[in-house]
C-alpha cells in the first residue's frame, strides 16, 4: 500500500527520521523500502515463531508487543502508540523465530520498513547517516527498557504501580496523565493478577494517593 501524506508526516516526526529535510525523508523511505498496511482489531502483525524481516512505525491505532510464558500467561512487552517504532532490534538482528507476537488492539495503520540496506556497506553519505541514526535510535530504546525493568523489579504491587505512575507523570510533565492500557492490559504489563490490580487501585484512591477514571490518572501525593 502506498504511503499517504499522513504516513509521511508521522514518519518525519519519528525518532529514526526526524530532522531530515523533505527530500532526505523521501530518500530515506525509499532506502528502508517503506510500505503501509492496515489491520483490523485483534489481527496479528507478527506471530511468535515467524522470521522478523521488517520493523514497523505505527501511524494510527494501537498495537501491543506480547510474549507468553510456558504456562500461556500473556506478558505485554510494549504498548505502541502512534508515532512509535517497534520491532527494530529483532529486525536488525534478522531473528529467524520471533520470541514475541504483535497484534492490533484496534483498527491500525502501520508503515513497514526493512533493515537490509543497513547491513551493507554505506554507499554514500546519506546511507551512512541513516545507519548512524538507526544505531542511535536502538540505543535510546535500550535506555527506555530500563523503565520497564524498574517497574518489574519491584516486589509489591503498590510499588510497581507507584513506579509506573511516576514514570508516566515524568513523561507527561504533569501529575495528570493517560496510560495506554485498559485494566486487563495493565495487569499483563505489570505481570500481576487483574483482580489484585483493581483492588490495589481502589485502595490507593481511597487513601488519597491517586484519582482515576478509566485510563486517566492523577497523582495526588
Amino acid at each position: 500500500m502506498r504511503l499517504t501524506a499522513e504516513d509521511t508526516a508521522v514518519a518525519a516526526a519519528c525518532s529514526l527520521l526526524n530532522g531530515l529535510s523533505a527530500d532526505e525523508l523521501r530518500e530515506a523511505l525509499v532506502f528502508f523500502g517503506a510500505q503501509a498496511e492496515e489491520y483490523r482489531k485483534g489481527e496479528f502483525l507478527l506471530r511468535a515463531g515467524d522470521p522478523v524481516r521488517r520493523f514497523g512505525l505505527l501511524v494510527s491505532g494501537a498495537v501491543q508487543v506480547c510474549s507468553d510464558d510456558i504456562s500461556g500467561y500473556r506478558m505485554i512487552m510494549a504498548s505502541v502508540t502512534p508515532g512509535v517504532l517497534f520491532g527494530e532490534a529483532l529486525c536488525f538482528l534478522r531473528v529467524e523465530q520471533a520470541p514475541i507476537y504483535i497484534l492490533a488492539t484496534c483498527p491500525s495503520r502501520v508503515i513497514w520498513m526493512r533493515t537490509d540496506p543497513l547491513l551493507a556497506p554505506a554507499r554514500d553519505e546519506a546511507a551512512s547517516r541513516l545507519q548512524s541514526k538507526y544505531i542511535a535510535m536502538l540505543s535510546r530504546k535500550l535506555l527506555d527498557m530500563n523503565d520497564r525493568i524498574q517497574v518489574l523489579s519491584r516486589q509489591l504491587l503498590r510499588d510497581k504501580l507507584t513506579t509506573y505512575f511516576s514514570q508516566c507523570a515524568l513523561r507527561a510533565r504533569s501529575r495528570d496523565f493517560t496510560i495506554p492500557f485498559d485494566r486487563e492490559s495493565l495487569a499483563a504489563y505489570l505481570g500481576v493478577n487483574r483482580s489484585a490490580l483493581s483492588r490495589e487501585l481502589s485502595r490507593m484512591q481511597r487513601e488519597g494517593l491517586i484519582r482515576y477514571e478509566k485510563n486517566r490518572f492523577t497523582l495526588l501525593e
